[in-house]
């Protein structure tokens, strides 16, 4: 059984999550890919390397950690546990108290290299026609990302694989996701 990580600036206390990129962290899938991207963006020394949009270099310096689901309450000196949760571990605690930049990260990365909007955008579309119903997660982070961060990128990939009309087949099937039973 694989465990679930997410990447976490336990200084700013914010995390990284991989589905908003279409992967999955797992201990058997590290790191890899548009998540890996996004963390070397993230820690980039921005003063040595070529400008990046804001959040890239925000975590440069900051203890970053792989925080898996499997790990124990109250390790590693983080104090995880309250009198409700005796058995919440970091990665629980992170989930609940940290702020998570994924849709800010997915935009970043979409507008410094337009071909990850695309990739990310094709696996949505495959994804809903593998899957049917249910099968949108991805293009419902992606619909999220334009809305809180105007990715010019990924909304143009967007238009270009769902037409025009794909801002109202995202609220539909957003509604449809907030709707108890939906």
């Amino acid at each position: 059984m694989s465990v679930s990580i997410i990447i976490v600036n336990l200084q700013k206390r914010e995390y990284l999550r991989a589905l908003p990129f279409g992967e999955e962290l797992t201990d058997k899938n590290y790191i890899k890919g548009r998540t890996a991207t996004a963390l070397a963006m993230l820690t980039c020394d921005t003063r040595l390397c070529v400008h990046l949009e804001s959040p890239g270099g925000s975590w440069c310096g900051d203890r970053v950690a792989a925080v898996s689901d499997a790990g124990v309450p109250d390790a590693e000196g983080f104090h995880t546990t309250t009198a409700e949760e005796p058995k919440r571990n970091l990665y629980s605690m992170v989930l609940e108290e940290f702020r998570d930049i994924s849709l800010e990260a997915v935009a970043m990365v979409c507008d410094r290299f337009e071909e990850t909007a695309e990739e990310l955008v094709l696996l949505a579309n495959e994804e809903i026609h593998r899957f049917g119903v249910g099968g949108n997660m991805l293009f419902l982070y992606l619909g999220r990302v334009v809305s809180a961060t105007n990715s010019d990128a990924l909304e143009s990939a967007l238009r270009r694989h769902f037409g025009e009309a794909w801002r109202q087949f995202y609220r539909n099937e957003e509604d449809k996701e907030s709707t108890p039973g939906g």
